[in-house]
């Protein structure tokens, strides 16, 4: 990754590391050591400090006294939120429906035919996140786009998304690409009642195996918890 620029350096630093905790280079627990950061990116911990101070404010990284910051990871109670802040995902479907902007539909159609043919379930995560991102950005309403992105951009539903296959079995992925294509489909038809039934069956089948979900997802958290990670390079 080559050194950043000096031009708006602390929105540099937080674009980075915000990507690299959506990718996964920087997992849930992982330790952000300021000085290690700096040098990476070539520059002075203080625009890395504020970058981190920014993060924290989106609740995408944790600060801990005498310890420093952290990756977010993923509590009960916070996957609880998670859950609870994507009952409005039908009301999304049903404005994607109503407005069908061309450049979000095409992604999403992109990112179903990516999960069909994902070789594993960290691709497929990475197509399902697509697609939801995607949905909101149809929606064409700044504020679900900005609550979408802040539940997916964090890298917590990739553990989530691992413990539903491991809880629903192979067939959970299938399923799942299904589920997005009935959103899909009833948002290109223009249809918003329909668009909105599919993301609140979507919503119902999540929420059937959210118990055993959030006890298997904790697991995988708590591998990474105290683990520092450096940023890969570009």
């Amino acid at each position: 990754m080559e050194p950043l620029g000096s031009h708006s350096i602390v929105e540099s630093i937080y674009r980075t590391l915000r990507q690299e905790i959506a990718t996964g280079n920087l997992p849930p627990g992982a330790r952000l050591h300021q000085a290690e950061l700096a040098e990476q990116l070539g520059t002075s911990r203080t625009p890395v400090r504020e970058a981190l101070a920014h993060l924290a404010s989106d609740r995408l990284v944790e600060f801990h006294p005498n310890r420093g910051y952290f990756v977010a990871t993923m509590s009960e109670s916070r996957t609880r939120a998670a859950v609870e802040a994507r009952l409005t995902e039908p009301l999304i479907a049903r404005l994607a429906a109503e407005r069908r902007p061309a450049g979000p539909l095409a992604r999403m159609a992109q990112a179903i035919e990516d999960e069909k043919r994902a070789p594993d379930s960290w691709a497929a995560y990475e197509a399902s996140r697509d697609f939801h991102l995607a949905l909101a950005d149809a929606s064409e309403n700044e504020f679900f786009q900005r609550l979408t992105e802040q539940l997916w951009v964090a890298d917590l539903g990739r553990p989530l998304y691992q413990a539903y296959v491991n809880v629903a079995g192979s067939d959970w992925i299938a399923g799942d690409a299904a589920e997005h294509e009935r959103i899909y489909r009833a948002i290109a038809d223009g249809d918003q009642h329909a668009a909105e039934r599919a993301a609140e069956g979507h919503l119902a089948t999540a929420g059937a195996y959210l118990g055993a979900v959030i006890a298997l997802a904790q697991d995988g958290t708590a591998s990474t918890q105290g683990q520092s990670s450096a940023i890969s390079p570009a």
